[in-house]
């Protein structure tokens, strides 16, 4: 009797851990070409120039793979912060975390339907104007195969802040458009 009602509650946490992806926080259709015709139109001075992820490059368990990103500062001042907005996407197009919080987060994302973007704030050494450098971040690459990235703004080290114009119509199309006009 025990080892049936033991069975029945794995199986029961199987079939919860299966169906969690779908119930899970972010999980709606992101257009991934069309985000990247938005990317291509940006002019903005300070760009994402290139993205990577390296697999097992992290001590972290739940996040043991780094997602690093190469950034170009064609402005004519040093960066002291930088913001970056990003959706992270599966092979379906289907948005994601780019970070595990393990199996306690679970509970906490069934039945959420929030779009949410992931932005990081960076405090980057070497971003003097006209370098090249990397920021990089932990994340759980087996969450998503593909991030589209963009510079939300950066301060200089006078203290000024520069938003990228570009910004509200690439965060519309990361959320999936959910904005509809109806007047």
């Amino acid at each position: 009797m025990k080892k049936s009602l033991i069975s029945v509650l794995c199986l029961i946490l199987c079939l919860c851990l299966w169906a969690a992806p779908a119930l899970a926080f972010n999980n709606y259709a992101v257009d991934v070409d069309a985000l990247k015709a938005v990317e291509q139109q940006d002019t903005f001075n300070v760009k994402i120039t290139r993205k990577t992820v390296t697999d097992k490059a992290n001590g972290d368990f739940n996040n043991p793979d780094i997602l690093a990103f190469e950034v170009t500062n064609g402005s004519d001042a040093a960066i002291a912060q930088i913001v970056i907005a990003l959706v992270a996407h599966d092979a379906e197009g289907k948005a994601q975390q780019i970070q595990s919080a393990g199996l306690s987060a679970i509970s906490m994302n069934m039945g959420t339907d929030a779009r949410r973007l992931t932005e990081i704030t960076f405090t980057p050494a070497g971003a003097s104007a006209g370098a090249v450098f990397t920021l990089s971040q932990p994340c759980d690459h087996g969450r998503f195969t593909g991030v589209r990235a963009i510079v939300k703004e950066y301060t200089t080290e006078s203290g000024e802040t520069i938003a990228n114009p570009l910004f509200d119509e690439w965060q519309e199309e990361a959320l999936g458009r959910p904005t509809h006009i109806l007047d």
